[in-house]
C-alpha cells in the first residue's frame, strides 16, 4: 500500500456577499445567547470525506478534509504481494550488515527484506534504557542529530541477530521498485479503537487525542482493563467513541488472537505467513469510519453496497451521507479530477 499527500485546490473562488440590514431604530436589541463550546467546535470541525475508485485491477482510496487530501492508499488486487502491511511471517537472517546496522531477512518473497535495528524490539527497550545518560551528556542537538543519523545510539545489530536464526517479523513498509519489504519484530495486532503490542510495556495515546485530563483518564482505564494481559497498548483516536463494553470486547479479542496465534503457529517455517490483515476496504473503514465522517463518494453501485455492509458492521451509528459518483453523468470525469 502505498501513501502519498497532495492538497487539492480549488480552481475558481467564489466569493458571496451578504446584504447587511440596517436596524429599526424601533426595535430593541434581541438577547443571544453564547454559543457553547460544543456548538463551537460543530461549527469549526473540518469537512471529512473518504472516496473510493476502483478499477479491474486497482483499489484507490483518498481521505479528505476541508478539500485537502490527507491519505492515500493504492492497492493492486491483482499482485498478492504488492500490499503486505501488517502481515506477519516467519523470517530468517541470511547476511548482517553492521555498517548499517540493519540485516536482510527471507520471508518467502521474491527479494530480501530488510530489517534495521532500530526496529528490534529488543533493541528499544535497551534504547529507552539508555535515554537518560545520553539526554545528560552536554552534547549539543547538531551532534545528537548526527549520532541518530548513524545510529551510534543503538546497540550493534549482531547483539541481536544471528545468521540462520528464525523469528516472526512483521512487514511495516511494502517492497517498492528494487527494494524489499521493511520489517520490524515489534508486533502490534490493530483494532477500531486499539492497537495490542504483545511485546510492549506502555500504554500510550494518540496524539490526535488532545487534552491532558482526557488522555490521562483514557490511559487509566485502559490500564485498569488489561491489568492482567501481558504487554502494550496503543488507543486509537476513535477509542473517544467507544463504550466500555466495546474496549472490553476489544481488548479480549485482540489478546486472544495472539494467544491462537502462538498456540497454532509454532512450526512454521522460514517464508510462511503467520497472520495478515484485513483488505484495504477494509482496513480504511476500521481506522478511518468514525461517526463525524460527512460523506463517503463511491463510483458504482457494487461498490456502494461493499461499503454499506461493512459499515453497517464496523460503525453502525454513521449517519453521514453516502454519494454515488457516475462519471458517465459527470461528462466522464474521473471522481478524484471531479472533487479535486
Amino acid at each position: 500500500m502505498s501513501v502519498k499527500h497532495k492538497n487539492f485546490q480549488e480552481n475558481d473562488q467564489k466569493h458571496t456577499q451578504e446584504k447587511k440590514s440596517e436596524p429599526s431604530e424601533q426595535s430593541e436589541p434581541s438577547e443571544q445567547s453564547e454559543p457553547s463550546k460544543f456548538e463551537n467546535i460543530i461549527k469549526n470541525k473540518p469537512k471529512c470525506q473518504i472516496l473510493f475508485n476502483k478499477t479491474l485491477d486497482e483499489l484507490r482510496v483518498a481521505v479528505v478534509e476541508d478539500r485537502v487530501l490527507t491519505d492515500f492508499f493504492v492497492n493492486d488486487e491483482s499482485r498478492s504481494d504488492v500490499d503486505m502491511i501488517g502481515h506477519i511471517r516467519v523470517g530468517q537472517v541470511k547476511r548482517i550488515m553492521p555498517g548499517l546496522q540493519a540485516a536482510f531477512i527471507d520471508c518467502g518473497l521474491s527479494r530480501l527484506c530488510f530489517l534495521h535495528v532500530k526496529d528490534i524490539h529488543e533493541s528499544k527497550s535497551l534504547n529507552s534504557n539508555n535515554d537518560s545518560s545520553t539526554k545528560s551528556s552536554n552534547q549539543s542537538s547538531n551532534q545528537s542529530s548526527k549520532d541518530t543519523e548513524l545510529g551510534l545510539k543503538w546497540p550493534p545489530i549482531e547483539q541481536f541477530l544471528t545468521v540462520g536464526q528464525t523469528f516472526w517479523v512483521q512487514v511495516i513498509k511494502n517492497p517498492v521498485a528494487q527494494k524489499g519489504a521493511r520489517l520490524s519484530t515489534s508486533i502490534t495486532l490493530p483494532g477500531r479503537y486499539l492497537v495490542y503490542m504483545p511485546h510492549g510495556t506502555e500504554v500510550m495515546c494518540s496524539k490526535r487525542i488532545e487534552g491532558d485530563d482526557l488522555r490521562q483518564s483514557l490511559v487509566e482505564s485502559i490500564e485498569k482493563l488489561t491489568s492482567n494481559i501481558t504487554g502494550g497498548w496503543i488507543l486509537r483516536t476513535l477509542v473517544a467513541e467507544a463504550t466500555p463494553e466495546d474496549l472490553e470486547s476489544e481488548v479480549n479479542h485482540l489478546s486472544s488472537l495472539w494467544q491462537g496465534l502462538l498456540a497454532s503457529n509454532k512450526r512454521k517455517k522460514t517464508g510462511q505467513v503467520i497472520w495478515q490483515d484485513n483488505g484495504l476496504l477494509e482496513r480504511v473503514l476500521r481506522d478511518r469510519l468514525h461517526l463525524e465522517l460527512d460523506e463517503i463518494i463511491v463510483e458504482d453501485d457494487d461498490m456502494l453496497s461493499q461499503v454499506k455492509s461493512m459499515q453497517q458492521v464496523i460503525c453502525p451509528g454513521y449517519l453521514g451521507k453516502y454519494t454515488v459518483h457516475k462519471a458517465e453523468e459527470k461528462d466522464n470525469v474521473n471522481i478524484f479530477n471531479y472533487y479535486n
